[in-house]
């Protein structure tokens, strides 16, 4: 059992070894007694690795060496084990040998069973003494090696006890401290205070934990955290510790928690601070401006209230596999609380705070990048068509050129210089449409309410169109919503390609939601009529292969859709979901 006393009984008559052993486990059911016939055998035994003895109880007369010499021989290795020397042949002098040899108890034997109940007591009292003293050591020892300073005060309020840590607090060696009243270490202005306060109620609840400032024998002082407690005996155990360092740091901490707090605040950035379970515990005041609502509106939402993207178990299950301090990074979308939403980068970071998961998230908003990229890439696009186009399209016209001036030159007919001028001609019509698409490309301005058959006898006057053999036949047309100067593009290149192609007659005719242009010339002889569209795509030797790009492109822009068929003859360009589009 856990509070057992183990007694090593050593007796050279082993019938009153075992009597002793019987008595003695009965009278208390803790003893657990082991009996021995010799000093000898008791000492191999208190030698041995196993040996776990809390009282050895021994006789006197014994063969080999007696109970001193035996008591003296344990003393050797166990100075501090009880010893109890019980015996039937004790004298004065016997008793005397003991206590100079370091006996815990002396007991003589008597007659009756009562010597059992004496002897019992006096084993459970030696121990119990033994293992409160071995206690007081293990304390003494802690006290003696802590890092914090500790005394004791009697009830005179006088130094018993310094340990060398509190000592050296104060500048001070333990000797020097003991038996001086505590106001020693301190200033005549916080003696006052503590003597009126801090020791009143030390007495009254036991008790007082706070800071106080202390004076070292140098006149140098420092501030303490200070822990006094009384004990049972009237005693006040005092514990301090020098926190001045520590006092520093805090001041230096606050301000530059301050500062910072200042700086996440005035961040041009949104930030927010949430917990594991996706709850929003802080946010800056851009965060508030960027979704419209303030800070207790959006204090404890959860973030996928936020971020359209999100659900809780995509986010329980990201950051859950986030290290301490590791980085995510992701592109989302963020909802405002007016419901309108804007593209965001999100940059998120574990932190551990006082042992609780937190997640430090500082968010922008790239709209304004998003438009930029967005920019770039057209402009990367309408430069590879341009650097496409000039590369090719303009080298086949260049030649043709190069080669009738050649021949004028060694022929001197100047009749080859109308086939260079048509090569010239071409190459202008192909330059201008390049360049169309390399400074407008999809962009459109604002729109207007524009009458479309207005808009389309414009274009053909401006094409030649009347010069031309081919007639030109309009429906009944309504107004649309579009940008002007695009449509007018649209509308010549469609036209001049109507005429190009050779048809007599070009009609233009409304449709349930646009309108439709065709031409009774050739048709389109392609498997995929759609790669009429296709940049440098042309079946005519005159064409850039840019014109019904153009097309496209401004259709698209309006959000358009254009499609071209073939009918009876000739070819249909059909252009729907046209806004505004109705009869005059």
């Amino acid at each position: 059992m856990a509070d057992s006393i183990r007694v090593l009984h050593v007796d050279d008559e082993p019938s009153i070894g075992d009597l002793t052993a019987d008595f003695l486990e009965r009278v208390d059911p803790r003893f657990e007694v082991e009996t021995v016939t010799s000093a000898e055998a008791g000492l191999e035994r208190l030698r041995s690795v196993d040996a776990e003895v809390d009282c050895v109880v021994s006789d006197y007369e014994m063969p080999g060496r007696d109970g001193i010499e035996f008591l003296e021989a344990v003393r050797e290795t166990h100075s501090d084990l009880p010893f109890i020397l019980f015996t039937g042949k004790g004298s004065e002098e016997v008793a005397s040998d003991a206590i100079s040899a370091g006996v815990s108890d002396y007991l003589q034997k008597s007659p009756g069973t009562e010597q059992y109940e004496l002897l019992a007591n006096r084993i459970r009292n030696s121990v119990e003494r033994a293992r409160a003293q071995r206690e007081r050591q293990r304390h003494l020892s802690a006290i003696e090696t802590a890092r914090e300073g500790i005394s004791i005060l009697d009830e005179n309020e006088e130094f018993v006890y310094v340990n060398e840590a509190y000592a050296d607090l104060y500048g001070y060696d333990p000797e020097e401290m003991v038996g001086e009243r505590w106001e020693l270490i301190y200033r005549d202005e916080d003696i006052e205070w503590i003597e009126n306060d801090v020791l009143p109620t030390v007495y009254e609840e036991g008790s007082w934990q706070g800071k106080t400032v202390g004076l070292r024998a140098d006149g140098s002082t420092f501030v303490e955290s200070h822990s006094l407690s009384k004990t049972e005996q009237g005693d006040i155990v005092c514990t301090i510790r020098d926190i001045t360092e520590q006092q520093e740091r805090e001041r230096q901490l606050r301000r530059k928690t301050a500062r910072l707090e200042a700086l996440l605040e005035e961040s041009p950035d949104m930030i927010d601070m949430h917990d594991a379970e996706g709850t929003i515990l802080d946010v800056n005041r851009r965060f508030c401006e960027e979704m419209g609502a303030s800070k207790e509106e959006l204090v404890g939402k959860k973030v996928w209230e936020v971020d359209t993207n999100l659900d809780p178990d995509t986010l329980k299950e990201t950051i859950r596999g986030l290290d301490l301090d590791e980085r995510l990074s992701v592109e989302t979308e963020f909802k405002r609380v007016d419901g309108s939403t804007f593209p965001a980068e999100v940059h998120v970071r574990r932190l551990d705070i006082q042992g609780e998961d937190r997640f430090l998230v500082i968010t922008r908003n790239i709209s304004e990048h998003e438009e930029q990229k967005r920019a770039i890439e057209r402009k990367n696009e309408q430069l590879e068509v341009f650097a496409s186009t000039v590369s090719h399209d303009l080298r086949n016209p260049l030649a043709t050129a190069q080669g009738y001036v050649e021949l004028a030159r060694e022929t001197g007919d100047d009749a080859y210089f109308e086939q260079v001028e048509r090569s010239l001609d071409r190459m202008e019509r192909i330059i201008g449409d390049v360049l169309w698409l390399a400074r407008e490309g999809k962009d459109i301005g604002s729109t207007d309410r524009i009458d479309l058959a207005e808009a389309i006898e414009d274009a053909w006057e401006v094409i030649g169109g009347p010069s031309h053999r081919t007639s030109l036949e309009i429906g009944e047309l309504g107004w649309i919503e579009a940008d002007e100067d695009r449509l007018r593009q649209l509308l010549e290149n469609v036209l001049v390609n109507a005429i190009e192609h050779g048809g007599e007659t070009v009609r233009v005719e409304p449709l349930a939601d646009g309108f439709a242009i065709e031409d009774d010339g050739p048709g389109i002889a392609v498997a995929d009529p759609s790669r009429v569209f296709d940049r440098g795509y042309s079946t005519a030797d005159e064409g850039t292969g840019i014109g019904l790009a153009v097309v496209r492109e401004i259709a698209d822009a309006h959000g358009w859709s254009v499609d071209i068929v073939e009918w009876d003859s000739g070819a249909r360009f059909e252009f729907t979901g046209v806004a505004g589009t109705d009869p005059r």
